[in-house]
C-alpha cells in the first residue's frame, strides 16, 4: 500500500511538473504578421459581403433533403429528393442522381 502511494505521489508531482512548465500565454505578434492577418480578415469580410447580397438576389429562399438514397454498389448510382422553396412560396420537387452508366 505504501508502494501504490508514492508511485501515486510521483505520478501527481510529475502531472503538476508539466502543467507548470507550459507558458500562460502565446508569444505577441510581429508586425508583419499582424498585418498578414488583418489583410486576410479584411478579404474574407468583403467576400462574405458579396456572398450576403448574392443570397439575398437569389429567387431561391430554401431547399430540403425529402429523401435520400444511399449509394448501391449493385445499381452504382446514389439519388437525393429535394423540395426547392422559392421567395413567392410556391415549392418544387427536383431529383438529383448520381451515378455511372
Amino acid at each position: 500500500n505504501a508502494t501504490t502511494n508514492a508511485t501515486t505521489n510521483a505520478n501527481a508531482n510529475a502531472n503538476a511538473n508539466a502543467v507548470s512548465a507550459t507558458p500562460a500565454s502565446s508569444p505577441p505578434l510581429t508586425a508583419a504578421a499582424r498585418a498578414g492577418l488583418e489583410r486576410q480578415l479584411s478579404e474574407a469580410s468583403a467576400q462574405l459581403t458579396a456572398a450576403r447580397k448574392r443570397a439575398a438576389a437569389t429567387a431561391i429562399k430554401a431547399v430540403r433533403i425529402v429523401h435520400r438514397h444511399h449509394f448501391s454498389s449493385a445499381l452504382q448510382r446514389m439519388s437525393v429528393v429535394a423540395q426547392i422553396t422559392h421567395n413567392g412560396r410556391n415549392s418544387e420537387y427536383r431529383c438529383l442522381v448520381k451515378g455511372s452508366p
